[in-house]
């Protein structure tokens, strides 16, 4: 063999050597985030974003860039605003990794009318605003196919949409935010932005940094509440320098407001019930006008980021009982329930009873679930009945305690579920119910009393005027002789 043979051999062999190394190359390379995102068939949907957007695009095919990319399924669930500078919110202008993430507490994204992402972290879990990161199919790099070869770029798949809070405001703090929806017909915020503006507190929901705002909508507002949403009230609607998303946030977990003052003192935290979500505020100092205590707000529309924190928009505002709405000046229990002429049913059976000096304890707090007059004349047989059990029967709906129940308290401690209320005729269980329109209910046997008027305030107690009396079907089974003599002395004065 001649050299010059060899040489050729040895030619062919670093040719076919660097074809191979090509080849091998070609296959074994990583893909570019942009491609992971427009040849996988689970991000089509946000493909079809990107590629629909030259900005984004461009971002992703040149610039250093992370990308939060919910799959298919979880736009399919996304009933939010859809328009193509969606994508915008799920773009940064960094290469962050997931480490990076964690030491951070917001990232900006590629638009600027766009509030910043804000970043969570809980359990060793990292949340983008609501959005959780999904660790084992994120912390994806690669280099921008067209870009400097300096740049990075990263892609963590995220487990919900990432929505701005309007394509119509340019990254509002959130003042913006409650003046832009007073004129939203979901969740109008007339009332308590009028309040703020009384008040002169625009500034805190205006000042730089990272704030929790609870938003209450007009339709739990009366006069009564708009009067007595003070100061205080206003900044126990605010958790100063944590942005709590839902997600993220550890639920019965209280978190300190601005009303943490000397002598007031407000702590809000996350609660469920019955699959919703409820903000509950605990008054645990007080004065006069701000009674310590318990209360819940449903979150009606939650999570929607602003400039300097997040803002939830809630039923009705925290801080102020119901209880209170009440006229001065109270009267005692058995005064109410002799003066009121939709209770003299009542009134007689308990007199001729000898029922109504449970009325008279000033020792105990009294709940009194009374039936009107008009509820009674369904049981006139059943009342006949039973002869001299009629205190045992009224004691049924007489609960003696070292607390006023009002019907929210109730409902708070029920939620659709069974209680036992200790009455003066031993116990009975019931169940709690609220519906849309705030209308109380109350389960009993088999029968949903309608509570007529709830929350008749008393020096020694609570007076709740229901539809029905507490008779269940077993109940209306009993024997007994009738009494005409007592019969006749409250029957003819009733019937």
């Amino acid at each position: 063999m001649n050299s010059r043979t060899v040489i050729n051999n040895s030619l062919l062999l670093c040719v076919t050597v660097l074809y191979l190394c090509a080849i091998a190359d070609s296959v074994y390379k990583p893909k570019t985030v942009f491609q992971k995102i427009t040849t996988n068939k689970s991000f089509s949907i946000l493909s079809s974003l990107v590629q629909n957007s030259s900005l984004a695009r461009r971002a992703i095919l040149y610039w250093n860039t992370t990308v939060f990319a919910p799959k298919n399924e979880v736009f399919e669930k996304f009933n939010g605003y859809f328009g193509s500078d969606l994508v915008y919110y799920h773009i940064t202008n960094e290469e962050k990794s997931l480490t990076k993430i964690f030491e951070s507490s917001y990232l900006h994204t590629l638009a600027d009318t766009f509030p910043p992402l804000w970043v969570s972290k809980i359990d060793g879990n990292i949340y983008i605003n609501n959005a959780k990161i999904i660790m084992e199919e994120s912390n994806y790099f690669s280099r921008p196919p067209g870009g400097y070869y300096n740049f990075n770029q990263a892609l963590h798949v995220i487990d919900e949409v990432l929505e701005p809070p309007s394509i119509y405001l340019n990254n509002p703090t959130a003042l913006e935010l409650i003046t832009n929806f007073t004129k939203d017909q979901l969740v109008p915020t007339t009332q308590y932005l009028n309040r703020i503006d009384d008040l002169k507190l625009s500034k805190l929901f205006n000042k730089n940094g990272g704030d929790t705002f609870f938003v209450p909508v007009d339709r739990g507002f009366d006069v009564y509440r708009y009067r007595m949403s003070d100061k205080y009230i206003i900044e126990g609607h605010i958790v100063p320098n944590q942005v709590l998303f839902t997600k993220p946030t550890i639920r019965n977990f209280y978190f300190e407001t601005r009303a943490d003052g000397d002598y007031i003192l407000i702590l809000v935290s996350f609660v469920e019930r019955n699959g919703k979500l409820y903000i509950r505020s605990n008054t645990v100092m007080g004065d006069s006008n701000h009674q310590k205590g318990e209360m819940l707000s449903r979150v009606i529309k939650a999570n929607v980021p602003v400039k300097n924190g997040v803002v939830h928009f809630i039923e009705k505002p925290l801080g102020i009982f119901d209880m209170q709405l009440k006229p001065f000046p109270y009267l005692p229990v058995i005064d109410k329930v002799s003066g009121d002429p939709d209770l003299n049913i009542t009134y007689e059976l308990g007199k001729i009873s000898g029922f109504n000096k449970h009325l008279q304890n000033t020792h105990s707090f009294l709940t009194f679930f009374v039936p009107r007059d008009k509820a009674w004349k369904n049981f006139t047989v059943f009342l006949e009945k039973i002869g001299k059990d009629h205190a045992k029967l009224l004691g049924k709906h007489l609960v003696l305690s070292d607390v006023r129940y009002t019907m929210e308290k109730l409902w708070y401690r029920t939620f659709d579920q069974l209680i036992t209320l200790n009455t003066v005729s031993g116990p009975i269980d019931v169940r709690i119910t609220k519906d849309n329109n705030g209308v109380y209910g109350i389960l009993y046997g088999h029968r949903l009393i309608k509570v007529f008027r709830p929350d008749y305030i008393c020096t020694n107690g609570i007076i709740h005027v229901i539809d029905e009396p507490f008779i269940s079907s077993g109940d209306e089974k009993l024997s007994g002789k009738v009494k005409m003599e007592f019969w006749k002395s409250l029957g003819d004065f009733l019937f």
